[in-house]
């Protein structure tokens, strides 16, 4: 037996050693993106995620502004009713890119040696315009400057304006005066303007048409509507825009106008919503009631005011509900 056993032990094998543990493969971190290397794909993809609809004219956006990082000048020019998201697009580039954009409203824009506070050599003051980088200005209701407006002796004050505007559009140095012993030389080569508009009256001139021409041989008045057919370049002329200035646009984008599902949309898409960003702002988990849901969102149709409206309109509704204090994280409104 003894035999047996030392015979066994001899022959048998070794005890294989445990393999050492398989150390964990180190977590690949996406590397952070350069903004200043983004491709046009992926600034129209960041928009996406924070504009609703308006695929064209975020397709737009991107193209411009991934021109504007590799140094290339272009003009172009949205068209869209009121609260569509024209200068929404813009102000969400200008969150990614906040030293490349400038938006300014040209509403109040006059000539030179008539009264009012803006004048073009104002709107280049900014320190935006310091370096020499390639920028961005958004000229948000140009539909109102360039409306034609006529003094007593029937001079037109908006053609004055933009006969200023065809050089520095299209590209040369100006000398900015800063104060009284300063100044800036601005290299507009480098800056690229879209020009943001409602052009309201001209898109309801539209409509008037197509109801006016769709008369006759029994045919049934069609129900077009303001924005239903794309404001063209031609109609951009007919407006008052002389042929000067609009050749210095290569292109005409428009957006259509919002539905009430698009604003319920807006409310709680992540990104964009209003309720999401009171949210973050007060860290609390915000719940609206069905009634004031349908009271933002009919507002917002009727007022024309849009996102904006919204967003003010739920704050204001919130401010009621902290005044009068809240328990918890969540509140109602």
């Amino acid at each position: 037996m003894f035999g047996t056993t030392f015979y066994n032990a001899l022959h048998e094998k070794p005890a294989e050693r445990p393999k050492p543990a398989e150390q964990p493969k180190p977590v690949e971190r996406p590397k952070p993106v350069n903004k200043e290397e983004m491709s046009a794909k992926e600034i129209y993809d960041y928009l996406d995620e924070r504009v609703i609809k308006q695929d064209e004219a975020k397709k737009a956006a991107a193209m411009i502004m991934w021109k504007c990082l590799k140094g290339i000048k272009q003009n172009i020019m949205f068209c869209g009713p009121t609260g569509c998201g024209k200068t929404e697009i813009w102000r969400c580039l200008s969150t990614l890119f906040p030293h490349r954009i400038v938006i300014v409203d040209v509403s109040s824009l006059t000539m030179e040696g008539f009264t009012g506070n803006t004048k073009w050599q104002d709107l280049f003051r900014s320190e935006h315009f310091r370096d020499s980088k390639n920028t961005i200005m958004v000229l948000d209701e140009t539909d109102k400057m360039i409306s034609p407006r006529f003094t007593s002796m029937g001079e037109n004050i908006s053609e004055h304006i933009m006969n200023e505007g065809l050089k520095i559009i299209e590209g040369t140095t100006m000398k900015i005066k800063i104060s009284n012993d300063n100044y800036r030389s601005v290299d507009t080569n480098k800056i690229s303007f879209v020009l943001l508009g409602a052009f309201s009256r001209k898109a309801e001139e539209i409509a008037e048409k197509q109801r006016g021409s769709s008369m006759g041989f029994g045919s049934e008045k069609k129900d077009a509507k303001a924005y239903s057919k794309p404001i063209t370049v031609k109609d951009i002329l007919d407006y008052g825009v002389t042929p000067e200035f609009m050749g210095r646009i290569s292109k005409v984008v428009n957006l259509s106008p919002m539905t009430k599902n698009d604003y319920e949309s807006i409310l709680y898409k992540e990104g964009c919503s209003p309720i999401k960003k009171l949210e973050k702002i007060y860290n609390l988990k915000i719940y609206l009631t069905a009634e004031h849901r349908d009271m933002v969102l009919e507002n917002a149709m009727n007022n024309g005011l849009g996102i904006r409206g919204m967003a003010n309109e739920l704050a204001n509704l919130l401010d009621e509900r902290l005044f009068e204090g809240i328990t918890g994280d969540c509140v109602f409104i």
